[in-house]
């Protein structure tokens, strides 16, 4: 996620007055920081021990904070996810000539040098180093 992905959904999150619930030590945390914390722990292979001292809060404040991030973000999907018309994914499968297909997915990982700083973000589970790339795209080969 690009910085300016994140400030806008801080900007987003904050606006519709979705802070977090959350209690406990450290509970006055801003929302930007609730979100970096759920955000690191979902994109890394760490337990809640590394996040929480990431972070400078306790194990049982991470865990609290990402599933309660998790929820909220789960409770608004709709808002962000949208599934197509059934005209328009009747439409886009007819176009792959394989039944019930509406998008080709597919992903690799690009194998880069050791960052400086963030190696752990970088790290996949097979201890190399890489960026993930995802693709998808429709009958025409558009994403």
């Amino acid at each position: 996620m690009s910085r300016s992905t994140f400030e806008d959904l801080v900007i987003e999150i904050g606006a519709r007055g979705g802070d977090v619930e959350h209690r406990g030590y450290n509970n006055d945390l801003p929302l930007r920081t609730k979100l970096l914390i759920t955000l690191w722990w979902l994109a890394n292979q760490e337990t809640f021990r590394p996040v929480a001292d990431n972070f400078g809060t306790t194990r049982g404040n991470a865990h609290h904070i990402c599933m309660s991030t998790c929820r909220m973000l789960s409770e608004r999907a709709e808002e962000y996810i949208s599934w197509p018309s059934q005209y328009s994914l009747e439409e886009t499968a007819s176009h792959f000539e394989f039944p019930g297909t509406i998008g080709c997915l597919d992903g690799t990982e690009i194998h880069i040098k050791q960052p400086l700083k963030h190696l752990a973000a970088y790290t996949n589970r097979k201890s190399v180093t890489s960026v993930k790339l995802q693709g998808v795209c429709d009958s025409s080969c558009k994403g």
